[in-house]
Parts: structure tokens; C-alpha cells; sequence
């Protein structure tokens, strides 16, 4: 009888954990999807958001060189709600400078709500790594 009870547990675990998260995995997150070369000091990344209307975005971008160029930059604004583009502009923190080629960005950050007691936080990239070539 107690073998059969977990293989119930285990069979409604199995069934209903999938569709606990299922929409919200597709109905929040970000991707960068593409970085620029500007200059030796400064990429711009392009990325996707989708976050709950009127939630503020706040995402931190590394970026970094083989030949130890590193940059950092923050992509921020408002969710519509929908997938939205955002922007970030990535400065040089290192005594390297960019150069065309491979770069590896590392994402992470969330969405947030604030009123006058307290902030509701939502996880959008947590260290999302992606390798773009600039150009």
C-alpha cells in the first residue's frame, strides 16, 4: 500500500510540474541577440524582454574578450506587457581594448514592481551566457 501511494505521488509530480511553470517560462524572460563593434571602448548588445506590464527591467551585461577586453552595461526600461527590445551600451572597464572577433556576454537580472511598502521581484536571466562575432 505505501508503494503504491508513492508511485501516485511520483505520477502526479511527474504530470503536474511540467504545467506549474509552463506559463510562466513562456510568458517572461531575456535573450541578448546580437552585439556591435563601435569602438574599442564600447559594444552595443541588443536583446528581448517580455515581463508584466508596468514592471521595470534591469539587466546587467558583461562582456568579455580572449584577449582580455572586459565591458560592463545595464539594458533597463519598462515591460509593455509584450516582447520588447531593449538596448545597452557596454563600456570598457579593462586597460584592453575591443577588437573585432568573438566576445562572450553574460546576462542576468529581472523585473520589479514597487509601492509604498515593499518590491515584487521576478527572475528574467539568471548568468544567461551567449558568444556573439563582432564585426
Amino acid at each position: 500500500m505505501r508503494r503504491l501511494a508513492v508511485v501516485l505521488c511520483l505520477c502526479v509530480i511527474a504530470l503536474v510540474g511540467p504545467l506549474a511553470g509552463a506559463g510562466s517560462a513562456a510568458a517572461r524572460g531575456a535573450a541578448l541577440t546580437s552585439a556591435t563593434f563601435v569602438d574599442g571602448q564600447t559594444l552595443t548588445v541588443t536583446g528581448k524582454v517580455t515581463c508584466t506590464a508596468g514592471h521595470n527591467f534591469d539587466l546587467q551585461i558583461v562582456a568579455t574578450q580572449d584577449n582580455g577586453a572586459q565591458g560592463a552595461g545595464t539594458g533597463y526600461g519598462t515591460c509593455t506587457g509584450k516582447r520588447q527590445q531593449f538596448t545597452a551600451e557596454i563600456n570598457n572597464i579593462s586597460d584592453v581594448d575591443f577588437v573585432t572577433g568573438w566576445v562572450t556576454t553574460s546576462m542576468y537580472g529581472g523585473s520589479f514592481l514597487c509601492d509604498a511598502d515593499s518590491c515584487h521581484d521576478v527572475n528574467l536571466a539568471n548568468h544567461l551566457v551567449q558568444t556573439f562575432r563582432l564585426r
